[in-house]
């Protein structure tokens, strides 16, 4: 969940980015996720990890939804990866040449949801729209 301490890091860190809108500090409310002590094991995983499994497909479906109309494209990033030197660049290229295309996700990685990259666009109406981009900072 997001605490008083984490909000205020971002505050006090990037006081400017969050000002401006470019940072933004995003949690779910607590009634958002389910009991998980009535999850049942599957996949032959243990409790605990078929609970981590089930709060991360949450938070990344909760976040998918909060930044949906945030800009044309959504980029889910790991945070313990660390890419090679030109990576963002060729994913936007990349991007761009299959934008005439019908696809909801490009993925750029084979490691499950490491880097995926969603198409936020409802139709054609939306084609070729610019937005100012920026970081979504969610705590879970």
């Amino acid at each position: 969940m997001c605490t008083d301490e984490n909000n205020q890091f971002f505050l006090w860190s990037f006081p400017d980015d969050v000002q401006s809108g470019l940072l933004e500090v995003v949690s779910p409310s607590p009634h958002y996720y389910p009991d998980f002590s009535t999850i049942k094991e599957s996949l032959g995983d243990s409790k605990d990890r078929v609970r981590w499994r089930t709060k991360q497909n949450l938070d990344f479906s909760y976040l998918m939804h909060y930044a949906q109309d945030k800009g044309s494209y959504y980029i889910q990033l790991e945070d313990d990866v660390i890419a090679k030197s030109g990576y963002y660049d060729e994913i936007k290229a990349f991007t761009a040449q299959e934008a005439s295309k019908d696809w909801l996700f490009l993925e750029f990685s084979q490691l499950g949801f490491i880097e995926r990259r969603g198409e936020e666009r409802r139709g054609e109406e939306r084609r070729g729209e610019e937005r100012r981009g920026g970081k979504i900072i969610a705590d879970f």
